[in-house]
């Protein structure tokens, strides 16, 4: 269904995204729905409204606090992979409005505690800044991709850290090792994988196919994934080899088209956003989510649209 959605909204945004005032708009209205989303969840976060609200009494006092974000937006997650990827695009306006809005999304994306969708938004920002920065100063291009090559060594080490103390490290370890193992028949299904749907099939519903120190490790928890947390993974399970190199030759075509229109501002942010999306995939499953798959969506028709009289 989010595959299909893709492909529908992907055309039908095309005639509009070639008329420069209309592209403007989207973008407003992106960042108005971002800053919608942080101050519903502030509210939440003060106990202020609770609908479709999870079982609060249960948790621990000291935990409350946490788990009230997942009240009415139901995912904290997901709102923070929404704050991220939409974070550059309020530096398009010179309204002083969108600054305060931005400063908004940022306390929300601070107070969510998802790691790794503070780190997409450092990564969005970064990616803005870079795009920016390339086409302004070509002289100081060699400079910059020093700045880059040294801001990747020293927080290479830590985020790898990090993610081996993330829990989902264990299911991505399985992940790639039920990949790995060939069918009963014998059969290897690394090039192919086991097809669409299978992960909930095979790896969720059936624990028995899973390795002991996986079922140990998780217990109960193993309920939460009913995806591998990780849509390039969950693709690497389900179709293979060939499926995930089609989609990374989509996904660098889409890259190179943007960074052709990234000189001009507007260009730059929607860039940025894309390169977040990607690197979201690797360590959650936005293109699983409703809302992320429609603004998913939006950021792949941006830097698929015609470049002619748009910057």
């Amino acid at each position: 269904v989010y595959v299909l959605t893709v492909l529908a909204t992907w055309p039908a945004l095309q005639p509009h995204l070639s008329w420069r005032p209309s592209l403007i708009r989207i973008t407003a209205w992106v960042c108005w729905m971002s800053v919608a989303m942080a101050l519903y969840q502030g509210i939440q976060v003060m106990g202020w409204d609770q609908f479709y609200t999870q079982d609060l009494k249960k948790a621990p006092e000291e935990t409350l606090y946490t788990y009230r974000p997942y009240a009415g937006l139901g995912n904290i997650q997901f709102v923070a992979v929404t704050h991220a990827l939409t974070l550059p695009l309020f530096f398009l306006f010179r309204d002083k409005r969108y600054l305060v809005m931005l400063g908004v999304v940022l306390l929300a994306l601070a107070f969510s505690g998802v790691r790794f969708a503070q780190a997409g938004a450092v990564l969005s920002l970064a990616s803005y800044g870079l795009a920016r920065s390339w086409h302004r100063w070509p002289r100081k291009r060699l400079g910059i991709l020093g700045i880059i090559l040294i801001s990747v060594m020293v927080s290479l080490p830590s985020a790898w850290r990090q993610v081996r103390r993330d829990e989902r490290w264990i299911v991505w370890s399985e992940v790639l090792h039920q990949w790995q193992t060939p069918e009963a028949s014998g059969r290897p299904m690394t090039l192919t994988g086991r097809g669409l749907g299978a992960f909930q099939e095979r790896f969720w519903q059936d624990v028995s196919r899973l390795r002991p120190e996986t079922v140990a490790s998780l217990g109960m928890q193993i309920i939460r994934y009913d995806t591998a947390h990780s849509d390039v993974l969950q693709a690497l399970y389900e179709i293979g080899l060939i499926g995930v190199a089609l989609l990374a030759w989509l996904g660098g075509a889409l890259l190179w088209r943007g960074w052709q229109m990234a000189a001009s501002p507007i260009g730059a942010a929607w860039w940025a956003s894309l390169v977040t999306l990607l690197a979201c995939s690797v360590v959650y499953f936005p293109w699983h989510m409703a809302q992320t798959t429609w603004l998913g969506s939006l950021i792949v028709a941006m830097n698929a649209r015609q470049p002619e009289g748009v910057v």
